[in-house]
Parts: C-alpha cells; sequence; structure tokens
C-alpha cells in the first residue's frame, strides 16, 4: 500500500527498532530454553541445577523488560509522528486542489480526511504494521529455535500457520467492501453535523429541535450500523485465526507427549516446545488480526490518494507555467452544459484591458458561472479563455489568485484578529496593508479580533474585509459577483463605487446596480438563456435594446 511510505520515512526510529525487536525474541527463546530444563533438572532431582535455571531466567528477565519498554516507547513515537504527517499531508493536498474538485464533495468529506479517516488509518494500518513487524520476528526466531528442538513439530506449526493465512486473506474482501461502507457513511454523518450546527440559529428560532432531533438519530443509527458490520466482519475473521492457533497449541503438546513416549523427547523440552509455539502462535494470531484489518482501510487509503493525485496534478502544472498574462480576457465560443441544460452557449467576447463591465440578467441566466471559469472553479467548459497570451485551461490556482480576484456574495472570515483576515498570513508591509485597508474604506481596527463565522461584525464590514483581503495583492482583474445583494442601499453604493475606482479590469455582477453609477460603466453586458444577447454603454442599450429598457425601468422605478 501507497501508506507504506510513511512508514520508511522514518528511518532511524525504525532502524533501532527493528534492532531491539530482534534481540527481544533471543531473550525469551533462551528464556524457555532454560525453562524446559529447568523441568528436567526437577524431574532428575537436581537441585543445584533447578537454583542455576532460576538464576538465568531471572537474569534475562531484567533485559527482557527493558527491551519491551524502549519496543513500546518507539511504536508510540513513530504513529504519533506518521499520524501528524498524514494530517499535514492530507491538510496540504485539500489546500493544493483545483477548485473545481473540491466543490465534488461536501465540506464533511474533507473533514473525515483529517478525523475519523487518519484515525483509521494509525490504528488500523500503522499501528499494526508495527505489530506485524514485532510478530514477525518472534516468529522467525522462536520458530528457528523450534525446528532445533524438533522438525516434525516445527513442520505442524508451519501447516497449521499457513492454513491460518489462507483464511485471512480469502475474508479479507468482504471485510473491505464493509469497511468502505463506513467510512462513506461516516463522511455522510460528519457533513450532517456541519450543516446542523452551521443551522443552529435557524433550528431555534423555528423551535424544531425535536425533528432534528429525529434526523440526527436516524443517521447516527445508520453509521453505527455500518460500522457494527464492518467490526463484526472483522471480529469473525479474527475468532477463526484465534482458534486455528488454539488448535497449533493443542497439536504440538499432543503430538510432544506421543515423542515423550517414543523417548525422542524429554518433559523438559516438550514444555520448552509448548512455550515455543505459544511465542509462535500469539504472534502469528496478532499478525493475521494486523493483516485483516490492514486490508479493511483499502477504501480509506484510496481517498488519500485519490486527494493527493489531484493535487500533484496541480503542482505540476504550476512548473510548467510560462507566458504573459496580463492584457485583454476573451472568450471564445465557450459554451458549458450540466446535465441537459445548457448554462452557456458559444459565448465569445473580450473584456479589455482596466475597462469596467456591468453584466446584468435575470436568475440562471449563466452570469456568475461565467465569471467562474476565470477561477477554475468550473472546468468542465468547451471552448477557450484566453487571459493576455495563456489559455485558462493551462493556468494553476496559484498563478490565477495572483492575477484574478473573486469575490461573491458568502465572504469568508476566520476566527482571529482584522490583520489576519486580510492577509490571511501572507507577508505585506505595513504600509501596502494600509493601502488595501483605505481603498477598502474599512474602519475597524485591525487588531479587532472577529468571532465565529464574523459574528461581531456587520455584513458591509464583511465585505470590506474581502476587498481589502482581494486589493493586498494587487490584481489585474477584479469580478464582483452579487456582492451588494444583501446590503443595505448606502454600502451597496458604497461599495459600487469602490469597484469602479479600482485600477484594475472590473466585471462587476448584480441585479442591484445603482442608477446613480450607472454611466461610469464602459460597457454593460445582458445576458438571457446562457449567451450575451446585447452590450454597450447605457446609453446605447437604452437606444437599442428593449430587454434593457425594461430592466432599467423596473429598477430605476
Amino acid at each position: 500500500m501507497k501508506m507504506l511510505r510513511y512508514i520508511l520515512r522514518q528511518k532511524v526510529k525504525m532502524a533501532i527498532l527493528v534492532v531491539l525487536l530482534i534481540l527481544s525474541p533471543i531473550t525469551t527463546v533462551f528464556t524457555g530454553l532454560w525453562a524446559g530444563q529447568l523441568f528436567d533438572y526437577a524431574y532428575a532431582m537436581d537441585f543445584e541445577g533447578v537454583i542455576r535455571s532460576f538464576v538465568l531466567i531471572f537474569a534475562v528477565w531484567i533485559p527482557r523488560n527493558i527491551l519491551r519498554y524502549w519496543v513500546l516507547q518507539l511504536k508510540v513515537l513513530i504513529t504519533t509522528t506518521i499520524r501528524r504527517e498524514l494530517k499535514k499531508d492530507a491538510f496540504q493536498s485539500i489546500m493544493n486542489v483545483d477548485l473545481s474538485y473540491y466543490e465534488q464533495f461536501d465540506n464533511g468529506e474533507y473533514l473525515a480526511n483529517l478525523t475519523n479517516d487518519v484515525t483509521i488509518i494509525d490504528e488500523r494500518y500503522v499501528s499494526e504494521f508495527l505489530n506485524v513487524l514485532e510478530s514477525v520476528f518472534n516468529i522467525l526466531t522462536t520458530g528457528l529455535a523450534l525446528l532445533f528442538i524438533n522438525r516434525f513439530l516445527a513442520l505442524t506449526v508451519v501447516a497449521t500457520g499457513a492454513l491460518a493465512v489462507a483464511v485471512v486473506l480469502i475474508e479479507s474482501r468482504t471485510t473491505n467492501r464493509k469497511n468502505r461502507a463506513f467510512v462513506d457513511r461516516f463522511a455522510a454523518f460528519t457533513q450532517l453535523l456541519k450543516e446542523f450546527f452551521a443551522a443552529f440559529p435557524t433550528i431555534r428560532n423555528y423551535s424544531v429541535e425535536s425533528q432534528f432531533q429525529k434526523q440526527f438519530e436516524q443517521s447516527n443509527e445508520e453509521t453505527e450500523h455500518t460500522k457494527f458490520v464492518a467490526d463484526s466482519e472483522l471480529q469473525y475473521a479474527n475468532a477463526f485465526s484465534t482458534g486455528l492457533v488454539w488448535l497449533m497449541d493443542f497439536t504440538v503438546v499432543g503430538l510432544g507427549i506421543a515423542e515423550v513416549i517414543r523417548g525422542n523427547l524429554t518433559v523438559g523440552m516438550v514444555y520448552t516446545a509448548y512455550l515455543f509455539v505459544g511465542n509462535i502462535g500469539v504472534p502469528l494470531q496478532s499478525v493475521l488480526n494486523a493483516v485483516n484489518s490492514m486490508l479493511s482501510v483499502k477504501a480509506v487509503v484510496e481517498k488519500f490518494e485519490r486527494l493527493h493525485r489531484r493535487a500533484r496534478a496541480e503542482v505540476a502544472r504550476e512548473r510548467q507555467e510560462d507566458g504573459c498574462l496580463s492584457g485583454d480576457i476573451r472568450f471564445e465560443n465557450v459554451s458549458l452544459r450540466f446535465g441537459n441544460k445548457d448554462i452557456f452557449r458559444n459565448v465569445s467576447f473580450t473584456f479589455e484591458k482596466g475597462k469596467k463591465y456591468l453584466i446584468v440578467g435575470k436568475n440562471g441566466a449563466g452570469k456568475s458561472t461565467l465569471f467562474k471559469l476565470l477561477k477554475r472553479r468550473v472546468t468542465s467548459y468547451t471552448g477557450d479563455v484566453f487571459l493576455g497570451e495563456k489559455n485558462l485551461s493551462d493556468l494553476s490556482n496559484r498563478r490565477l489568485a495572483g492575477h484574478v480576484s473573486y469575490l461573491n456574495e458568502n465572504c469568508s472570515v476566520i476566527s482571529d484578529t482584522v490583520r489576519s483576515n486580510i492577509t490571511l498570513y501572507r507577508d505585506y508591509s505595513e504600509e501596502e496593508l494600509q493601502q488595501a485597508v483605505q481603498a477598502a474604506h474599512l474602519e475597524l481596527d485591525l487588531d479587532h479580533r472577529i468571532r465565529d463565522a464574523g459574528a461581531n461584525i456587520s455584513s458591509g464590514e464583511r465585505r470590506k474585509i474581502e476587498i481589502a483581503r482581494a486589493l493586498l495583492s494587487r490584481p489585474e482583474v477584479v469580478i464582483f459577483d452579487e456582492v451588494i445583494s444583501t446590503l443595505d442601499i448606502e454600502s451597496a453604493y458604497e461599495i459600487e463605487r469602490l469597484a469602479l475606482s479600482l485600477d484594475a479590469t472590473v466585471m462587476f455582477v448584480s441585479h442591484n446596480f445603482s442608477g446613480k453609477n450607472i454611466g461610469l460603466y464602459d460597457e454593460i453586458l445582458l445576458l438571457d438563456d446562457g449567451q450575451i444577447v446585447a452590450h454597450g454603454s447605457h446609453e446605447q442599450l437604452l437606444q437599442t435594446c428593449e430587454h434593457y429598457r425594461r430592466l432599467n425601468a423596473i429598477r430605476m422605478g
């Protein structure tokens, strides 16, 4: 599995662990041999031999327990490090995937990646792999010692162990399928919780707590049932392997007694063989259980790999970029279809550098979707979009981010200071920050701390934070997509005025444009049914477009 690379990264820790895992079963073998001799000395009434065996066993017991302590400590250290790396890589991949891929899944899917999925990989793969490694060294060392005692007993143990391994491998497909169902169900449950918590004010406002409680209980029941089914399948396989290990113990004892009767073994050596089989059987059972557990996480690993592949593709795109983005933006025969519906068809238009454009049209006309293309939030279109001399399809998000800023009606804020919300932890000078704040007409104290989801600031202030954030990187293109739809008249007018004052190409998508600003736009585009049905200045459209005259009359009263 690809997850093995996380373990192999821990080269020094793993090297030390292997040394300890080699030494630890050696002490166990010597303890078993001396325990067998102790029985033979006791049977022969050799008191000095009994004392000598006791002393040797106790002398080995101390270093054996010290070794065991350091093995456990190293395991904890390795699993903690890998868990941290898994979370870091998962979050980094989420941050690096293109928006079109990110929006294919609910946020609960990504929350599950960083919580439940990491926990499953940690507990069922990484920890189990280390257990397998320890068990394998125990089995090999003790198996060689048992071969030294009696080949027939050793071959019996090998045959029984092989049967147990075969059962586990056969059962692994069913275990993996049922675990995949649980992983998918848990992601859906996480998304549901996220949405319920976000809707808490609405729930309380309409006093529908009991209805949401029922929805929660139903989803929780389904989630726990799928987990029960997956765990039950795993326990079934484990129980079967446990039975085979018991059979191994019983068989070796029976065959050992037969060898004593024939005079081929002493009672002490049978006891040693019994101890060795225990030291093989228990680790073998651990290996079987662990292998079953490791195979069951295949679905989770596939989710991680899918995410990492998308992120690597985006990073590779960044390395291949060249060419100038500065200049006009050209749409050439651009079409987009969702299902059986055309969102827009054969759109061709050139947005000239530095000009201000107002885009209007009824809901569903394709206004917002058209400009989401410029931030790669939609990638399934046909035709071409050029930014300067570069085709949009060849550009990474990182390159676009420095050139195009996209603002929409949903303004995200984080629980931190206003300053951090504007800079987003990027390095900018105080002068650059102040210029962006002044340009956005933001009057909040930069050290003011914003609470969860911006509960302690107004929607207008959130909008100005978003504008300051966009202006900080000095983009050449700024898209305002329905940014004033929820604002009061005065705030909406102020922000529209601000947009028109920017030294950038501006695309202002809005139903609520101001009549006082309408004449300041270089060009107005009217979209209807996925096409640009008219464009021109305000005066030109009043003269030539009946649709625009009706829209303007309604808007202006």
